[in-house]
């Protein structure tokens, strides 16, 4: 059965570091295509991405890996379309998105954020919701 580029790496899948975030992920797997494939990660959230892309890296865009793990954080857990990352068009897709994104700057902002995130997983009022600073801090588009 085809594995997407697991073929090729001879590594783990699930071993292999977030494209996003640099960190471990909680799963990687084929999602169908061939050299794609779907990673979710504790602080990053979900996305797709092809095995071109993967070794190409953020290039000049290295240095924001934090405001893409929020980014991506905020639109898996609204449930928005996944983020794909293909080689054919990376630099200029991450170019795109970079500019599109509004993220946090000040603590007041960044407050309204952690306050909204918390308000959304809420059941009532009073209702506990944990936050792992660990693999949160990506909700205030933190480093």
């Amino acid at each position: 059965m085809w594995r997407g580029y697991e073929v090729f790496s001879g590594e783990d899948e699930n071993m292999k570091p977030c494209f996003i975030c640099g960190k471990e992920t909680e799963n990687r797997e084929n999602v169908g295509v061939p050299f794609l494939i779907k990673v979710s990660c504790k602080r990053c959230g979900t996305f797709q991405i092809h095995f071109g892309a993967e070794v190409m890296g953020l290039g000049e865009h290295e240095h924001q890996r934090y405001i893409l793990s929020g980014y991506n954080r905020e639109r898996t857990y609204l449930g928005l379309p996944i983020l794909t990352f293909n080689e054919s068009n990376l630099e200029s897709n991450l170019d795109d998105v970079f500019s599109s994104i509004v993220y946090p700057r000040t603590l007041p902002e960044k407050l309204d954020r952690i306050i909204g995130y918390i308000g959304d997983r809420s059941e009532y009022i009073g209702h506990r919701v944990p936050l792992d600073m660990q693999n949160d801090y990506p909700i205030t588009y933190s480093k």
